[in-house]
């Protein structure tokens, strides 16, 4: 049985994420480190909200990881205001 299921988890890693149709960013919590990205002009409305909510959600992991590792007991939250988005 695996223990992590046991046990009481303290986060090591929070994250708040956020995408428009302009551009696309992110916020660790712990690093209190930021990242933006803007979509060009003639990308803008390519791709839904939602899709880029998806990819603003790997892409804050992908941050995470080159900023500060993540070790294999990591504990990860990450906000994002798309409800579909979380998944």
């Amino acid at each position: 049985m695996d223990m992590n299921k046991l046990t009481v988890h303290h986060l090591t890693h929070i994250a708040q994420v956020d995408t428009s149709e302009h551009g696309l960013g992110g916020y660790s919590l712990v690093t209190r480190k930021a990242w933006c990205f803007e979509i060009p002009a003639h990308l803008r409305l390519w791709a839904s909200l939602n899709l880029l909510e998806h990819l603003v959600s790997y892409t804050q992991l992908a941050f995470e990881a080159a900023t500060n590792g993540i070790p294999p007991s990591s504990v990860i939250l990450k906000g994002t205001n798309s409800m579909t988005a979380a998944g």
